[in-house]
């Protein structure tokens, strides 16, 4: 039997001063089984995702969601599921030199067998990080950030496509904040949103309505509660239509 610490949290440190790897669980609607997708720490070569499947018998063997190994090392790797069982694992390198950050994706059909090669996500004309992803209405979306931390960046969301464009931009919105953004997109009951912190008083969200997205609204954090008390008062207003 495998086993396997459930980080659920995120990375932490090590006592020898590395960052442990971060953990993304996520419950296969398919299945009932958890799943949780992962990049070994320290990065050391070869770069590479693991996956593995909670069972009766323990965690699963850790298998490659790369074939061959990555150029660079694999950051916070997210796994979204569809309700039949079809699987969708990003994450992002950074880029070296003049080389941009990029963010990457491969899938893996609800059957099992070989996941795809890893593809990018984007075409490589600006740095792009820290992706979430969710499945909602038949379709996989990605939200990333553009930029580096300390400048000004922009939100995006992505979503799956078949066509010479697979991963086109539906939306696409300046972000004031040179902090951490906590960028995250949320599907619950139909309904698709986005959200990241803009200021540092205010959590700024924009739903999916059909086809396109409604002007992003703010949320106040300076209130009890922080970013966590914006985002429950978000879910419970976008729900509660």
């Amino acid at each position: 039997m495998t086993l396997i610490p459930l980080l659920l949290a995120g990375a932490a440190l090590g006592s020898d001063g590395t960052r442990a790897p971060s953990f993304h669980a996520v419950l296969n609607p398919a299945t009932g089984l958890t799943e949780t997708v992962w990049a070994p720490s320290p990065p050391e070569a070869p770069h590479q995702v693991l996956h593995s499947i909670l069972s009766a018998g323990g965690w699963s063997a850790p298998a490659p969601v790369n074939g061959a190994p990555l150029a660079a090392p694999a950051r916070d790797p997210r796994l979204s599921i569809s309700p039949s069982g079809d699987r969708l694992v990003v994450w992002w390198q950074e880029g070296g030199g003049s080389e941009h950050d990029t963010v990457w994706q491969s899938a893996q059909p609800a059957a099992g067998g070989a996941w795809t090669s890893p593809e990018r996500v984007e075409d490589g004309a600006e740095d792009i990080r820290e992706p979430e992803s969710i499945f909602s209405n038949g379709v996989f979306f990605v939200a990333c950030q553009t930029g580096v931390p300390g400048a000004r960046r922009r939100v995006q969301v992505r979503t799956k496509q078949e066509g010479p464009d697979p991963w086109p931009v539906c939306f696409d919105h300046p972000a004031l904040f040179t902090g951490d953004l906590e960028l995250q997109i949320h599907s619950e009951n139909g309904h698709v949103w986005v959200d990241w912190v803009d200021t540092d008083v205010t959590l700024r969200w924009a739903e999916l309505h059909g086809c396109a997205w409604d002007p992003p609204r703010s949320e106040p954090i300076d209130r009890p509660g922080g970013v966590a008390g914006a985002r429950l008062r978000v879910r419970e207003f976008v729900l509660g239509r």
